[in-house]
């Protein structure tokens, strides 16, 4: 039995969230700053959509080009609002291991990172979407399934380690090069495998409460499932740190 404890306890999920507890100040910080990242993107994509940049159809070139200047213009302030809370937030989740200064010097680097990221989650999508467009209509949940579940994995390995890359070395090319080389490496997955088992374990109560309450009580266990993706993102973030610089 204590084996078992102690091999839970090593886990490095589990430190991870050991470590979020023991040190709150930082865990607190953290999560404010997700939450002004939340409210700015929603904030930005309500004031690009009240302006019509969205659902505008241009009627002549002249309007295509103001169209696609506005459009690009959206996505560049989104990765830019992104990159500059991300780099808080990760440059503080750095002094959960190290006593170090917050330094928003390196920005632009991680603007130009998180530029690089975005298209190349942008070509996946694409070839997403059109593996999805193309298949059978009886196959569509399973397309759906064997091409969204991969897409969240290389998403969490390789957005965390090539962030966690950064805020260790600032070097755009060594981030991104880490991005790759994590997704390859066992480490990654056996964190994914222990945070899917921490959703299983919590999803349990969670879907029974929502399955047998009505009203109220049901919206909050609804709302239950966002705290656990957050969870798990946050979770994620630490776990993917500690690999890295121990890699490194």
């Amino acid at each position: 039995m204590s084996k078992i404890l102690n091999f839970i306890k090593n886990l490095t999920t589990i430190n991870s969230i050991i470590l979020a507890t023991k040190k709150v100040k930082i865990t607190l910080t953290i999560i404010l700053f997700d939450i002004l990242l939340f409210v700015s993107i929603y904030s930005t994509q309500k004031l690009f959509s009240i302006l019509g940049s969205q659902n505008y159809i241009p009627q002549s070139l002249a309007n295509y080009f103001t169209f696609l200047a506005a459009s690009l213009s959206y996505y560049f302030i989104q990765v830019l609002i992104f990159s500059f809370f991300s780099l808080l937030i990760y440059e503080n989740l750095k002094t959960y291991f190290l006593n170090s200064e917050t330094k928003l010097k390196n920005l632009k680097k991680f603007f130009l990172l998180n530029l690089i990221i975005a298209a190349i989650l942008g070509i996946i999508s694409i070839i997403t979407g059109i593996i999805i467009y193309n298949s059978k209509p009886e196959a569509i949940f399973t397309t759906i399934t064997l091409t969204t579940i991969p897409y969240i994995i290389f998403t969490l390995i390789f957005l965390n380690s090539s962030f966690s890359k950064f805020i260790t070395t600032y070097s755009v090319k060594n981030s991104i090069k880490t991005g790759f080389k994590n997704l390859i490496n066992k480490k990654s997955y056996f964190i994914l495998i222990q945070l899917a088992v921490i959703i299983f374990i919590i999803l349990i109560p969670i879907s029974v409460g929502y399955n047998f309450t009505t009203g109220i009580i049901q919206e909050i266990f609804l709302n239950t499932y966002f705290i656990l993706a957050y969870l798990v993102i946050f979770i994620s973030r630490i776990s993917f740190y500690n690999i890295v610089t121990k890699n490194t």
